[in-house]
């Protein structure tokens, strides 16, 4: 399983600069053409565009306050131009559509490719197949394509008395249901997809729902984010038990102080009576007694005094330590903000495996940006990425389906 990642912040750089990055990626997402002159864009929005945030569907925009006028419309922090683009964000920026693409991406293309003419590059090479039992490998076939995978990105707030706000990225591979790895998202270029699905000549019927797809796709997402949640908030946990007990300990030390303040007024009286009944000693006997029935009677409301306002103490230290231990409490709340699906390139060959006469075709993928090849299933489990043998029957197996064929056959 691929590792998600914690999603940082880039430093921002100034309020104009920010404005300008995010009215440019509006223009590019909505489908507006653009043209920049003289320090403004002149622009053509689509028409729901433009009646969403109140201009023509023709306008120029600016940054500059001193090239703005009647005709020309100022986008600066506040406008309200500025903000309607920001609302219709809001409402439909939920989904993003991304692609790999440029003369880098192009030129490792064409190494990978160049590769597959390499001498047992298959075997022991770059494009090494994690096959045992091959005697030779050949390419029969390969296409390049784009893959699709849908990338998750999760807001996580972590409740508790030191509140914490965390963005996780998880990307799935619909087709095989899993988590794989995040590759550097701030190279993709976004895309309307629709254009490049659209078929009018295909019945829709005959195409697995996307909604189904994707659905499927964010239960695989939600699944582990419960395990990353899961580790953090063990993490969390243990930082807040540690601060708990030290707060404990303040507290037990506050209210000892605040009890042993208490008491000192009820030794100093119970000092004084024992004092005052070993001077009483020598008095006549009626006297003596009536002195000592006072000093008891002072001691004894110095006492009920001090007790009620040990009860209260203690019920003040239980009620803190009842508000430390809940606020110490951590929970994790989460929700997803925000849904892309990535193209991702990769090149397909259609090999054939010998081993001596005999052979089998199987196909490999090599992704381009995670640089790994992939695509092999164990023939029994369907497991992918464990090393596979060639077992008796020309079957591909993984080594915990061959020792089962081995048991069942006697071998």
């Amino acid at each position: 399983m691929g590792v998600s990642e914690l999603v940082s912040r880039q430093p921002a750089g100034t309020h104009g600069e920010a404005n300008e990055q995010f009215v440019e990626a509006f223009l590019r997402a909505c489908g507006a053409a653009v043209t920049r002159r003289d320090g403004c864009l002149f622009v053509r929005l689509p028409s729901e565009t433009a009646r969403t945030i109140g201009v023509p569907e023709r306008t120029a925009f600016t940054f500059d306050p001193e090239r703005a006028d009647h005709s020309v419309h100022l986008l600066a922090s506040g406008s309200a131009l500025l903000d309607a683009m920001i609302h219709v964000t809001r409402g439909r920026g939920a989904c993003a559509q991304l692609i790999f693409t440029g003369l880098a991406l192009q030129r490792k293309m064409e190494t990978v490719l160049a590769w597959e003419r390499e001498k047992d590059v298959w075997r022991r090479g770059p494009l090494h197949l994690p096959v045992s039992g091959v005697s030779r490998v050949r390419v029969a076939g390969r296409r390049v394509y784009y893959h699709e995978e849908l990338l998750f990105h999760f807001k996580v707030d972590y409740i508790s008395d030191e509140p914490q706000e965390e963005l996780y990225a998880v990307t799935v591979d619909p087709s095989r249901e899993r988590v794989v790895a995040n590759v550097p998202w701030e190279l993709a270029a976004a895309f309307n997809l629709q254009t490049f699905t659209r078929d009018e000549g295909k019945k829709r019927s005959a195409r697995v729902p996307a909604g189904y797809v994707a659905r499927r796709a964010y239960r695989v997402a939600c699944a582990h984010m419960e395990q990353l949640v899961a580790r953090r908030l063990r993490h969390l946990q243990h930082e807040a038990h540690l601060r708990l007990e030290e707060d404990l300990r303040r507290i037990d030390a506050y209210f000892r102080a605040a009890a042993a303040e208490l008491v000192l007024p009820l030794r100093k009286t119970l000092r004084r009576l024992t004092k005052a009944r070993e001077r009483l000693r020598f008095l006549p006997d009626s006297l003596a007694e009536e002195r000592t029935r006072a000093e008891a009677a002072d001691a004894l409301a110095l006492e009920t005094a001090f007790r009620t306002e040990l009860e209260r103490l203690e019920a003040e230290r239980q009620r803190r330590v009842a508000e430390l231990q809940k606020r110490s409490e951590v929970r994790a709340k989460a929700r997803l903000v925000s849904v892309a699906r990535v193209m991702m390139p990769r090149i397909e060959w259609r090999l054939r495996l010998y081993r001596s006469a005999r052979y089998r075709e199987v196909e490999a993928s090599y992704d381009l940006l995670r640089e790994t090849i992939g695509g092999l299933h164990c023939d029994l489990c369907d497991g992918e990425g464990e090393e596979l043998v060639w077992s008796g029957e020309e079957e591909l197996l993984c080594a915990r389906c061959l020792s089962q064929y081995k048991a069942s056959s006697g071998q």
